[in-house]
């Protein structure tokens, strides 16, 4: 469900206070995130945790439920990150994969094995960088460092429905690469062939936009463009 978490008076308390207190130490959007990823979680009590959902399955996902359960999987936890890290200001798109390309022997099922299942996290457009930097969502507080690269991500074949690496975008990336080629034409990243950020729990939902993303994370090239741009997708 679409919540007013934006509007909800606590929460913007919250995460005011969490940027008046850390306010010296905050020097990019990057550093907004590794601090939200560190403390953001702790808006509930007990904090918020990760808790895995079977493979494919629905879940908490809006950010109130998310704080109502007190945990979430990785797509909950994206979810609630991306929402606080938009609150604050800080540009933030959800990024998943619906199922890992990993090897037979990895996944003897397939895309069925639990260890090739769907994965979400979280990009910041890093002003400190001028680029899209990945969060690993409860996890190092590094940019650009998590268990899942690049062992995993690395294997993702870009153009497929199943194996590419989507960020979510609130505009059209169609529109955007025929408005501003310069800036969105960029190495590792295109729009998706399929249009739409896949949703393994329900493969007929086509209403979120995606860029696929995958050659970034294979070595194809940083997403970086023009920080005016950051806040469109």
């Amino acid at each position: 469900p679409r919540e007013d978490f934006r509007l909800n008076a606590s929460v913007v308390q919250y995460f005011d206070s969490l940027l008046s207190n850390h306010s010296s130490s905050l020097k990019s959007t990057g550093d907004v995130a590794t601090l939200l990823n560190s403390l953001a979680w702790g808006i509930t009590e007990p904090p918020i945790r990760f808790e895995s959902a079977p493979p494919n399955a629905v879940n908490a996902y809006s950010p109130f439920q998310v704080m109502t359960r007190k945990a979430a999987s990785c797509t909950g936890t994206s979810v609630f990150l991306v929402d606080s890290l938009r609150l604050c200001g800080v540009p933030a798109r959800v990024v998943g994969v619906p199922h890992w390309n990993m090897s037979n022997e990895t996944c003897p099922e397939g895309d069925s094995s639990p260890s090739c299942a769907n994965h979400d996290w979280v990009e910041v457009f890093d002003t400190a960088t001028n680029a899209w930097a990945f969060v690993d969502v409860l996890g190092d507080l590094r940019l650009n460092h998590s268990w899942f690269h690049p062992a995993m991500s690395a294997r993702a074949q870009p153009h497929s429905r199943n194996h590419s690496i989507y960020a979510s975008s609130y505009a059209d990336p169609f529109q955007l690469t025929l408005l501003d080629p310069a800036s969105y034409n960029r190495p590792g990243q295109a729009p998706s062939v399929t249009g739409y950020f896949p949703m393994v729990w329900d493969w007929g939902e086509n209403g979120v936009r995606a860029w696929d993303v995958t050659g970034v994370y294979t070595g194809a090239g940083p997403a970086a463009r023009p920080a005016r741009q950051g806040f469109l997708s």
